[in-house]
């Protein structure tokens, strides 16, 4: 549990409850009371899940050291997306409360991190050198924050930041984490009304998708690159 601190603990849900209590909304405790009970419980699924990879391999050895990585390496995205959002809710305005409720349901599983059919076949490797990767993480820090800012509706705050977080993925010269930058990039750009801008970025998405062998996410990309065509 102590992973989580300063993620979501009492501070952060303090931050939150006061920020929705001061946005004005009409709706805010009864939203506030959701959406805290929504994280609570993506937390308490986040421990449980965390404790479970490290038993599975230390205690009853029925997993290996490569597969406790993978789904180390998968709840720490899923802490990110969680801090991130809980972040926003800190700041929460009466646009932030309305779109809350969808936008606590937006994180991804917990569950997809136990999966561990699934990570041993769709997990890209992280690159080898110690400085990329450091990198890489740098960008998806600022990408879960773009993506706790579109959940919650904040289209036009998020996409300087999603451009610049695009830019930054480009410069590494690691396709997947190019395709995922593109890739929030082009949703943003849809969002806010640019389709034509939209299709190209998807576009130039699914090609360093492809290249770097990121198969979920170039199938994700493709289905919004048909919706936006659509």
């Amino acid at each position: 549990a102590s992973g989580l601190r300063g993620v979501w603990d009492d501070d952060a849900r303090s931050a939150a409850s006061r920020a929705f209590d001061s946005s004005g909304a009409p709706n805010a405790s009864e939203t506030w009371q959701r959406v805290s009970k929504t994280l609570d419980g993506y937390a308490a699924s986040w421990v449980a899940s965390r404790t479970d990879a490290c038993q599975a391999t230390r205690i009853r050895g029925e997993q290996s050291d490569a597969m406790l990585t993978l789904r180390m390496q998968c709840l720490d995205r899923r802490r990110g997306e969680l801090g991130a959002l809980a972040t926003v809710f800190a700041h929460a305005d009466r646009d932030v409360v309305e779109h809350a409720v969808e936008a606590a349901s937006r994180l991804n599983p917990i569950a997809a991190c136990d999966d561990t059919s699934a990570l041993a076949t769709t997990t890209v490797a992280l690159p080898e050198s110690k400085e990329t990767r450091a990198r890489v993480e740098k960008v998806r820090e600022a990408l879960d924050r773009v993506r706790a800012l579109e959940s919650a509706g904040k289209f036009a705050t998020a996409l300087p930041d999603a451009r610049a977080a695009a830019a930054s993925a480009e410069a590494i010269a690691f396709r997947p984490i190019e395709a995922e930058a593109l890739y929030v990039q082009g949703r943003l750009e849809s969002d806010t009304g640019d389709g034509r801008a939209a299709v190209a970025t998807l576009n130039r998405a699914v090609d360093a998708a492809e290249a770097g062998r990121d198969d979920e996410t170039a199938a994700e990309v493709w289905v919004t690159l048909l919706e936006v065509l659509g």
